[in-house]
């Protein structure tokens, strides 16, 4: 009979609580109809951030060159400084280890940056959140899942027949070539769409060109199924062009910038042109004028009246010197031996 009135007891408490607590709730609600929807709103928007507080999650990325960063409350949802334990399957729980290398924002954990020491792309991953409410795990069962490659390089393309296009590249370092898989996107200029295909080695060859048209090519790369489940594409490569017979690598804004460029470099070289014209004194300088000798020997003849023997500096006394003045019989020459005898005479003056 004890315990029956005992347990009776019991039971009209905690009914008599559970009316107390209706009556409270009621109470709370009326309060909160009455100050507006303004109050209603702020306690809604508390109780998200709440939630997105308690589903934080942990997401990662690992590089071609095997070091990892595993990012979380990216988006300041969450004033919580967490601490992050890791671990591998292999080695158990207890030798969890703290991160290294943090990375923060206004002074808030936001990120962990493993190097490649620490990554081991084929084993499971363990991850462990600590802040001082609430503790976080993850696993990750296989790292090479979460691997992003870097684009591929030495984009080329060219015409090896007047039916066909090949475009080739190289692929980034790290892996096998077995283990990579691609995504080539291209388009005339004339189109304002990207055609999209999925190609397994290192060549792509688009049939039927137009000659008339220009062609830009991108590739992506992500790890094949092969190797790992990956989802991550690696960024589009630097775009590769052809059109009248020729090869120009190009990124996305490279032909405006291209025209900017040749237009400016035109303005600038008239406007140079313009002023070596007008400045007179830096035209000579540049263009020196050729003299003309007949300006001066005109000067000269009129400086010494015409005698150019004083002109070279010869004195007329030389010049007297050099008249003969010499002199020789003159002789007849005849066929009669009795030719008379003809006086000696000067020759006459030359």
């Amino acid at each position: 009979m004890l315990d029956l009135e005992t347990e009776r007891e019991t039971h009209a408490a905690f009914k008599s609580r559970h009316l107390q607590l209706l009556k409270v709730s009621s109470l709370c609600y009326r309060n909160m109809t009455k100050m507006g929807p303004s109050l209603i709103f702020i306690t809604l928007l508390l109780l998200n951030c709440c939630i997105q507080a308690n589903s934080i999650t942990v997401n990662c990325i690992v590089t071609q060159d095997k070091d990892m960063t595993c990012m979380w409350n990216k988006d300041g949802l969450s004033f919580e400084n967490y601490s992050l334990y890791y671990w591998y399957n292999s080695d158990g729980v207890k030798a969890a280890a703290p991160c290294a290398h943090y990375l923060q924002e206004r002074g808030i954990n936001i990120g962990c940056w493993f190097n490649s020491s620490a990554v081991r792309t084929f084993s499971t991953f363990n991850v462990r959140l600590n802040s001082s409410k609430q503790e976080h795990k993850q696993l990750f069962r296989n790292l090479q899942d979460l691997v992003k490659l870097e684009p591929p390089v030495k984009l080329h393309v060219e015409n090896t027949s007047d039916l066909e296009l090949l475009l080739s590249w190289e692929p980034s370092r790290g892996f096998r070539l077995l283990c990579f898989t691609y995504q080539v996107k291209y388009r005339s200029l004339a189109s304002d769409s990207w055609t999209v295909k999925n190609v397994t080695s290192t060549q792509f060859s688009l049939p039927s060109y137009s000659r008339d048209k220009l062609y830009t090519f991108h590739v992506r790369s992500k790890l094949s199924d092969l190797c790992a489940s990956a989802v991550l594409w690696s960024e589009w490569s630097v775009g590769v062009s052809w059109g009248r017979n020729d090869t120009i690598p190009i990124t996305e804004t490279s032909l405006p910038i291209i025209a900017i460029i040749s237009v400016g470099f035109s303005i600038a070289f008239f406007c140079v042109l313009a002023m070596l014209i007008r400045t007179e004194r830096i035209w000579v300088i540049l263009v020196p004028q050729i003299p003309n000798p007949e300006k001066g020997l005109q000067d000269l003849y009129k400086m010494y009246d015409g005698d150019f023997q004083e002109w070279i500096g010869v004195s007329k006394d030389v010049v007297k010197s050099l008249n003969h003045n010499y002199t020789e019989p003159l002789c007849s020459v005849c066929e009669d031996t009795e030719c008379p005898v003809v006086e000696n005479k000067k020759p006459p003056p030359t």
